[in-house]
């Protein structure tokens, strides 16, 4: 039926060694994966396309994360070659592909691309953790999306299309699945009555206000970020920017809390627009994706003493 994610075949290619920030790596090793996914649900997002190319261009940083006094890259990172997803065939390979990537039991870094490929990576975490809870007594099967946009996406369709990057929350509420949002400070009037009945979050300001925003939040979480969430002072390349953003502390904080009470699976990082020879913003969505690679492997590198899965014959 149209406008609706199907599972098919993954079409994740044969995946050979590659040589990502300085280091071999082979998917087998690799903990975490980029998918880089260039989808545009509408006209109005077309230049999302070439976020994820633009953050891969721009994957500069140091490997070191003096806040978290961590090497996110030791845990391993396979960057996965990019292709261009269309339409909803191009949502179901990205549900398909974040699916296998989640089942492998690897961390999937998702690179949108606009907001709408969240519908696809959010009910492909929803099936994947549900298949990984029956085959492993100690990994639980409750699942939140939590949603960091200035958005609340809960339009119902645009031109006759469901799946789009403002019916994003609302796709993913009709899951069934638990739904929180931070940073959301613009709505649709249609939007109001479904809104409040919400978790939802303009900015976390307080110890209190982040620990009664965990303990809502189901023991696996999903992360999907909208740009637009972050100030456009800080990230003016996006295609509907709203101020009075969260900075980038706003954001880290909590996504650090989280990563120490909760099992986070995975994340997405849409809405990027490049501006060109404006480069900044592709620096700080690497830098981002990133420090959720750390935050999400700190604790368990520490915890379990990992060798670094880099060297020679190492396989995890």
């Amino acid at each position: 039926m149209a406008n609706e994610i199907n599972e098919t075949k993954s079409n994740l290619p044969n995946l050979p060694k590659v040589k990502f920030m300085g280091r071999e790596i082979e998917y087998k090793n690799a903990r975490a994966v980029i998918l880089p996914t260039p989808f545009a649900s509408t006209e109005l997002s077309d230049n999302t396309i070439f976020g994820p190319s633009q953050i891969m261009l721009n994957w500069n940083m140091e490997d070191y994360d003096l806040e978290l006094n961590y090497s996110p890259c030791t845990a391993g990172i396979y960057p996965l070659p990019e292709v261009l997803y269309e339409g909803e065939k191009g949502l179901n390979a990205i549900y398909n592909n974040t699916k296998k990537i989640i089942l492998d039991e690897k961390f999937p870094v998702v690179l949108g691309g606009d907001h709408a490929i969240s519908i696809a990576t959010a009910k492909a975490a929803k099936e994947a953790i549900e298949m990984l809870s029956k085959q492993k007594e100690e990994i639980e099967n409750e699942l939140s999306v939590l949603i960091i946009d200035a958005h609340t996406d809960l339009k119902e369709e645009y031109k006759g299309k469901r799946n789009f990057n403002l019916s994003v929350t609302k796709r993913i509420l009709e899951m069934g699945i638990d739904v929180h949002l931070l940073g959301t400070r613009s709505i649709g009037s249609e939007e109001i009555d479904e809104a409040e009945k919400l978790d939802a979050y303009c900015r976390i300001t307080t110890p209190k206000e982040l620990n009664d925003f965990i303990k809502g939040l189901k023991g696996n979480v999903y992360i999907s970020i909208d740009m637009d969430a972050f100030d456009p002072s800080l990230i003016p390349s996006v295609n509907m920017p709203e101020p009075y953003g969260l900075s980038w502390q706003e954001v880290i904080d909590p996504l650090k809390k989280i990563g120490e009470k909760r099992n986070i699976i995975g994340c997405d990082i849409t809405e990027y627009s490049p501006i060109q020879g404006f480069n900044t913003p592709s620096v700080i969505c690497a830098q981002l994706a990133y420090k959720i690679i750390g935050i999400k492997f700190k604790n368990q590198a520490e915890e379990e003493n990992w060798e670094n899965c880099y060297e020679e014959g190492k396989t995890i």
